[in-house]
């Protein structure tokens, strides 16, 4: 193991944290996973969404990161289009009893410029699934098309 996957030991400390969300959490889709991109390490895991606001998401992984660690979220877009993709940090990593590590990130676009309603529309997604379902429908196109970032392995 190598200095930089080594996790500190105060992210192995399951002590209480103080709540630092400013957006209402709310439950993802059980059914919906996607794949995670350690940016550093060009590593690919799939990961399982927990929970999710407008600013950031948590999931479940199968080994810890660490804070501060740059993401990238894929998930499958509409039938036929082309994936989405969010850049991510970790914030925190809480290991979890079944033996996988919840993972905390802040999220936003690639170039960082997500507006309060695409934060909206993107919680809607984890929520609802790429096939629309309970919620509102698609995404905007100019929505996907923000999201779309080639250099990131297609799943």
């Amino acid at each position: 193991m190598t200095d930089s996957d080594r996790i500190p030991d105060a992210i192995n400390v399951a002590a209480p944290r103080p709540e630092r969300r400013t957006a209402a959490r709310q439950p993802c889709r059980a059914d919906l996973p996607f794949r995670l991109i350690v940016a550093r390490r060009y590593e690919c895991r799939w990961a399982k969404a927990l929970d999710v606001s407008t600013s950031g998401i948590s999931f479940l992984i199968s080994a810890p990161l660490e804070e501060g660690t740059a993401v990238f979220l894929r998930l499958r877009g509409e039938p036929g289009a082309a994936p989405l993709t969010l850049l991510a940090e970790v914030v925190h990593a809480t290991s979890h009893p079944d033996g996988n590590w919840m993972i905390g990130c802040r999220f936003d676009s690639v170039t960082g410029d997500l507006t309060g309603e695409e934060r909206l529309q993107l919680q809607g997604l984890f929520q609802r699934g790429p096939e629309g379902g309970a919620g509102p429908g698609p995404l905007p196109q100019e929505l996907t098309a923000k999201l779309y970032f080639p250099f990131a392995p297609v799943i």
